[in-house]
């Protein structure tokens, strides 16, 4: 009986509404409580209370059972809410029996006990004081029931929360609290879903069959299965994670298909480990008319919880005695190989196959094949010419059937006849970084000794370079493969006579490896006719693989270099008209070959384009007029005209000062401040379009009157 002292349960009842105040210091009990399909099992007395008080049961008159039903877990209660459902004593005369057991189970009880009659058989339950008064029956509920110490609520709603309160009455009428119990409507045995027990075993005889599950039951899976099965109402835990019987205590219920469906075949008791961490469930029948019978169990707890499916067991039952065995194996000399027979097997379910093992000289053993149970025959062709090999053939049958061949059919053979071989195919040809790989595909032939390389710079002219090699593929990793040039590639296959076969496919591939261009020399650089001329040297002439030449500028020395052009240049020289007078600019010239490979660029050259020449105004007109002297100018247009400045320098002065700024659309100007009998010197210059101004022209003279 589990025991939690009085500050444990206050903590308990706090968390759900409910208080309970014992006697000082006295300890209270929380009485283990399950629910199963029939209801919620209370175990009043349990198995330690009988070890501490043999006499419990006969001192006990009744116990009386007080219930608490909530909704929900945090639902206020009081302790007035607590209603009496029912007593729980022991039975007093044979009908109760009937309460609780058939009439066919009584029946089967008085006959293990040895044939009693029903007074006696009830004496036994009246004397009961210790388990091994009711050795094979106490593990039943029904029997706990009878004996006054399980009561069963079976008036309860699922997902409802029950709180029992249970009161010990004694012979002589006193009453005593005994304990408390707490579950849950419909949880039933939470911890099953966590145990699935395995097939371990099967075999067969003369039509009988014997069928193991085993299930690990050790204390720290249990543990771990308690901890993991947490109910989510966490007020709960500490009372429902208790179950309140053994895990060694399951039962089985055995489902058995013999060819028409499973049926229900009886409730096994499981047997444990002597170390105690591994309950068996073996089951055993006898005159077995079907072939095939698959079985599994389900687990089932005291008050008829039951688990999840085990492993299904499939047997057979017939014996490896009865069942048709491969006995001999004619083993022969083939072309390319050695070829193995013999008698097919029957069409039967518990064959999965055929195991061929080979042993060779050396007694190396190796499994070569697992064929279809139907097979009859297999070539072995992995072999070595003239090694002798030792081979043996047994049939292979469901696992854990308990059918085994013990001993193979056995037979030796040599290989000694085989074909020129046939030529490699699917040769493929990759770069790897500055080597080239190769990779083919051959027949499977065990003839052959090995593979040999050729190479060469057409497909007509290819060299030997590497064999024998005994992988289907190759690295050619020669420095001095030349990333100028495609090289081609094929294999051939040997065998041990030194039979070569014609070449595979040929490849063809050039390296990945750059291309060393010679630099082109500095650009040369003229001007004429408003572009810029830039040649170079046609390095094409010493070497042919150059297709063409990239040339780039840059407009200061600040400024990146840029492309001029889209495509290829396809002559060593270039006209460049996208200029502007006065700037600087520099170029510079790479090759460029047929695969793209780029060389450095040359050296930068430079040049500056000239400015345009502004013109000068020697021909223009001065004269008297009544307000001034007036400036007249031809009207004209020169290439980057804007405008024209007006200088004048007086009688007596040296400079010329500027009197007049005239845009490109004016050609008169009127010069009023001029004093009478006064020489006046004009002259005049040219602005162009980026604000530069021409030189002075002719000058005229006049005086004003």
């Amino acid at each position: 009986m589990k025991i939690i002292d009085t500050t444990i349960l206050v903590l308990l009842l706090i968390l759900i509404n409910l208080k309970l105040i014992g006697q000082s210091g006295e300890e209270i009990r929380i009485l283990p409580a399950i629910n199963g399909p029939a209801g919620n099992y209370i175990y009043v007395v349990g198995y330690g209370d009988l070890l501490d008080n043999p006499s419990i049961l006969d001192d006990t008159k009744e116990f009386v059972i007080e219930r608490i039903t909530k909704k929900t877990p945090d639902e206020a209660t009081k302790e007035s809410d607590a209603k009496k459902i029912g007593t729980l004593k022991r039975i007093s005369k044979y009908k109760d029996l009937k309460k609780y057991y058939s009439e066919e189970k009584l029946e089967e009880i008085k006959s293990q006990f040895g044939n009693l009659t029903e007074d006696e058989l009830t004496s036994l339950y009246l004397n009961f004081k210790s388990v091994e008064d009711l050795p094979f029956l106490y593990n039943l509920i029904e029997t706990k029931q009878a004996l006054g110490m399980v009561f069963l609520d079976t008036e309860i709603t699922k997902g409802y929360y029950y709180i029992y309160n249970i009161i010990r009455v004694s012979t002589n009428g006193e009453k005593e609290y005994w304990g408390n119990a707490y579950t849950k409507g419909g949880l039933g045995n939470y911890t099953l879903k966590h145990l699935k027990a395995s097939w371990s075993q099967a075999s067969a005889r003369d039509s009988s069959y014997h069928l193991q599950w085993q299930l690990p039951v050790s204390e720290d899976l249990l543990n771990s299965i308690v901890k993991d099965s947490a109910h989510p109402d966490e007020s709960y835990n500490e009372v429902l994670q208790y179950l309140p019987f053994k895990y060694s205590d399951l039962t089985a219920d055995v489902y058995t298909n013999t060819g028409n469906g499973y049926q229900y075949s009886g409730n096994y008791y499981p047997r444990l480990s002597d170390n105690n961490d591994t309950l068996y469930f073996e089951v055993i029948e006898g005159d077995v008319s079907a072939e095939t019978v698959t079985a599994y169990i389900k687990l089932k707890d005291e008050v008829y919880n039951t688990g999840i499916s085990s492993d299904t067991a499939l047997v057979f039952t017939e014996d490896s005695a009865s069942v048709q065995m491969i006995y001999n194996i004619l083993v022969k000399d083939t072309l390319n190989g050695i070829n193995i027979s013999w008698e097919q097997l029957p069409e039967k379910p518990y064959y999965t196959g055929i195991q061929i093992i080979r042993y060779d000289s050396d007694e190396m053993r190796d499994t070569i094949a697992m064929l279809d149970p139907i097979a009859t025959e297999y070539t072995d062709r992995n072999i070595a010419i003239g090694q002798y090999y030792r081979y043996s053939v047994s049939a292979i049958f469901v696992p854990q059937s308990g059918l085994v061949q013990p001993v193979g059919a056995q037979g030796t053979g040599t290989f000694s006849r085989f074909t020129k071989p046939l030529p490699p195919y699917n040769l493929m040809a990759e770069t790897m970084g500055k080597y080239i790989g190769l990779e083919w595909s051959s027949t499977d032939e065990p003839s052959v000794y090995g593979y040999y390389v050729y190479r060469g710079t057409s497909s007509e002219n290819l060299e030997l370079i590497k064999g024998p090699i005994f992988e289907k593929k190759f690295i050619d990793s020669l420095e001095a493969l030349s990333g100028r040039s495609f090289y081609y590639y094929a294999v051939a296959a040997q065998n041990y006579r030194q039979d070569t076969s014609v070449y595979s496919n040929i490849v063809s591939i050039k390296p990945n490896k750059s291309i060393e261009l010679m630099n082109p020399t500095p650009v040369n650089l003229y001007f004429a006719n408003g572009k810029i001329i830039a040649d170079w040297d046609d390095i094409r002439n010493g070497d042919n693989i150059i297709e063409g030449y990239k040339l780039q500028r840059r407009e200061s020395q600040n400024s990146e270099f840029e492309n001029i052009h889209d495509d290829l240049l396809g002559k060593p020289s270039f006209s460049d008209d996208l200029i502007i007078p006065g700037k600087t600019y520099s170029y510079r010239v790479a090759a460029v070959s047929i695969y793209g490979d780029m060389s450095s660029y040359s050296e930068a050259t430079q040049i500056t384009v000239p400015q345009n020449i502004i013109g000068t105004i020697d021909v223009f007109s001065a004269r008297n007029l009544t307000h001034g002297i007036k400036i007249s100018i031809p009207q004209m247009s020169v290439d980057n005209q804007s405008g024209f400045n007006i200088y004048r320098r007086e009688e007596g002065q040296e400079a010329f000062v500027k009197i007049a700024k005239l845009d490109g659309r004016t050609f008169n100007y009127l010069d009023t401040d001029v004093i009478n009998d006064k020489y006046y010197v004009y002259v005049i210059t040219i602005n162009s379009n980026d604000n530069r101004e021409g030189s002075r022209g002719k000058s005229i003279t006049v005086k004003r009157k």
